[in-house]
């Protein structure tokens, strides 16, 4: 089959899906296709398992999932996590110290129940704005998950106030995290290592594939490292342009079906 023994992981939100969980169904019908010829399909996202579930039964996705930007694996055909990453007990110093910074709107952890919780939100900060908000997120208080295993932490932001929060973030120069961004408002901070690059050569290796045969598509900063690792990447035009700099080739608007229009061109080009 033509697609034999070849990965490609798509990034979500900006690349497969334009909007929150909408799906253009031309990579719907292209994914499957990939399939049909023997490619194995998944997805890398910052997002934990139970907000993707829907998006595994709509692609049918039978490989193993990045998850948390690259802080699990998941593999959806036996149901448990092939790897997972979590932050140090120093997290929670460096979530209280940058929680002071005027910038922030709210603090969002990522817990070893796949939960998301809030612990910090700005007195002016309106959970309805769809900018900071895509799905209820439940309070917390911060000493009721401190015993917890974090595997991520979110810090949001305006666009406007963004650098002035990440530069600080920065400059701490914590020994242990890396602080990535996924999206003009969200800032995370992971395990140092941790990275959608990384987890692509995990699966790559847990099922064979040799990394030139991997296929690496995302449109934004936390995606620049899937698409270094891939044997080959491309980029939705509505990427930042350090992502089509670094990509193979640039196809279509996410809104027009970018993951089909990048496997259009491999049915047409060759895998080779």
């Amino acid at each position: 089959m033509k697609f034999e023994n070849w990965l490609l992981v798509s990034d979500i939100d900006g690349t497969i899906c334009p909007e929150y969980n909408v799906i253009p169904q031309r990579n719907l019908d292209a994914v499957r296709r990939f399939q049909q010829e023997g490619g194995r399909f998944t997805l890398a996202t910052g997002r934990h398992l139970q907000i993707v579930r829907h998006l595994v039964e709509a692609f049918e996705i039978r490989t193993p999932l990045i998850l948390v930007n690259g802080g699990c694996i998941y593999d959806p055909v036996v149901e448990r996590f092939t790897y997972e990453q979590y932050l140090n007990e120093t997290a929670i110093r460096y979530v209280k110290e940058l929680q002071c910074r005027r910038e922030l709107l709210s603090v969002r952890l990522m817990t070893e129940d796949n939960g998301v919780y809030e612990v910090y939100r700005r007195e002016d900060m309106e959970l309805s704005d769809p900018r900071y908000s895509k799905y209820a997120v439940p309070w917390a208080e911060l000493e009721q998950i401190a015993a917890m295993r974090w595997r991520k932490a979110l810090f949001v932001t305006s666009v406007e106030d963004a650098p002035a929060f990440r530069a600080f973030a920065q400059a701490q120069r914590y020994p242990d995290v890396s602080f990535l961004a996924s999206s003009g408002s969200f800032y995370e901070m992971v395990p140092r290592g941790v990275s959608k690059g990384e987890g692509l050569l995990r699966v790559a290796q847990q099922l064979g594939i040799p990394v030139e045969h991997t296929i690496g598509i995302g449109d934004y900063e936390n995606d620049l490292s899937l698409l270094q690792a891939a044997g080959f990447s491309a980029a939705p035009e509505n990427a930042i342009g350090a992502a089509k700099r670094l990509a193979d080739r640039i196809v279509c608007d996410s809104s027009e079906g970018a993951v089909g229009d990048l496997i259009d061109y491999l049915i047409t080009h060759g895998n080779s």
